[in-house]
């Protein structure tokens, strides 16, 4: 007799296992017999779906259905249970050829897979899908137990898990093959990884869109997909931001950001949006600025005109605010820091509100007066690329920003 271990097995119901022998059909029956949509392969590869059609008739096909389930799964669970006095079935079980105890027709089936699938599996992805809307369903999901919306059989599964060991073992294989039509209507990614998908279909048609709608890939971080026609519609309300945020710091995609990074070059992909926001946009319409007008103050409302010589990726852009912020928030510090010779050449205003200046440059003083003590920073201090210093300040001319800046450093006498 097979000897199965009850930890590995899994549960169906409590009437199953204490049901005598001679009372376990019609038990049996009321579970497998339970209106079913779609099941798995059957022998050899043959499979039978409720939505099938045979000699042009939907009724013939259900009844075909019906009776290959009959013929074979309850056969098999019968045996099964006359065998091993309960239907504690390891995933794993399959019938054995030639074992003239079980039904000849059974032989090879692989019944605890195939059952699960059929009984557990399908069942709760088609309850998640009805729930949620998509059955993109969390590594850690887990059916809640109690709920009479879920199958009782499926109370406690790890559907995340299972899910996810879809894709990427790829067990199930036959099962979701024989599925493929009820799968494929509930939009369940099994063929490719969800990020896979995600890159394809979204985030990188969404960031060729941005190109052309805004003619750069600044993404700003707080932007969401627009639900509008020139916009790929499976990402619409899609936080387009937040995900390029975390391509820039390699937090996800990162195969496929690998593998595209010439497409993402082709497209102006900003891998540091701060710097290319600097170097393409600011900078060069500063300069431009300069060409034109000759200097002097930037109103705070200008914006860059959408034509030339003005630089096309900075068509649009607010410079005025842009500026505005530099000098009272501390935006783009780092950026100003290193340039501030070069902002002083195109006549900028460089002095810091105060603000920015507590935010910004009191930090830097600091450090700098644990590393030197209480001496006055020279003009030519140029912060090292070395610790303690931030990695980020390396190269800021903190001298000439102190010197640009008298209003906050205490006159000598």
């Amino acid at each position: 007799m097979l000897r199965l271990s009850a930890r590995r097995g899994w549960r169906l119901a409590r009437s199953l296992q204490t049901a005598p022998v001679s009372a376990c059909s019609e038990a049996i029956q009321r579970v497998a017999l339970a209106p079913r949509h779609f099941n798995s392969t059957l022998t050899g590869g043959e499979t039978v779906s409720g939505g099938d059609v045979r000699n042009g008739t939907k009724v013939v096909g259900e009844h075909w259905r019906t009776y290959a389930w009959k013929k074979k799964i309850l056969a098999a669970l019968r045996t099964y249970k006359q065998l091993n006095g309960n239907l504690l079935m390891p995933i794993r079980f399959e019938i054995p050829s030639g074992d003239e105890r079980w039904p000849s027709v059974t032989w090879g089936y692989r019944l605890g897979k195939a059952f699960k699938w059929d009984r557990i599996i399908l069942p709760a992805l088609q309850e998640f899908y009805r729930v949620h809307g998509h059955t993109d369903v969390p590594k850690d999901f887990v059916v809640p137990s109690g709920d009479e919306a879920w199958p009782k059989l499926t109370w406690g599964h790890r559907l995340g898990i299972t899910v996810g060991d879809i894709r990427s073992k790829k067990i199930y294989s036959s099962q979701v093959a024989a599925s493929k039509e009820e799968l494929d209507r509930m939009s369940f990614c099994y063929h490719i990884s969800i990020a896979e998908r995600d890159w394809a279909e979204k985030i990188l048609p969404s960031i060729r869109v941005y190109r052309q709608v805004f003619g750069d890939c600044f993404v700003p971080y707080l932007f969401i997909v627009p639900s509008l026609p020139a916009w790929p519609m499976k990402a619409w309300g899609m936080a387009l931001g937040a995900a390029v945020c975390d391509i820039r710091y390699g937090r996800t995609y990162v195969y496929q950001v690998v593998r595209d990074k010439d497409v993402l070059d082709s497209v102006g992909f900003a891998w540091n949006r701060d710097a290319a926001m600097w170097n393409d946009v600011i900078i060069p319409s500063l300069e431009t600025y300069v060409d034109i007008f000759g200097g002097g103050k930037i109103p705070q409302k200008f914006v860059v005109p959408s034509e030339v010589p003005w630089p096309e990726e900075a068509w649009g852009k607010n410079l005025g605010y842009i500026l505005s912020d530099l000098q009272s928030k501390g935006t783009y510090f780092g950026f100003y820091g290193r340039d501030i010779e070069k902002l002083g050449e195109l006549g900028l205003n460089q002095k810091l509100s105060s603000r920015a200046w507590k935010k910004r440059v009191a930090p830097l003083l600091d450090l700098y007066m644990e590393l030197h003590g209480e001496e006055e920073v020279p003009h030519d201090f140029v912060i090292p690329s070395e610790t303690p210093w931030d990695e980020k300040m390396w190269g800021v001319r903190l001298g000439l920003i102190v010197a640009r800046n008298p209003q906050f450093t205490p006159r000598k006498c």
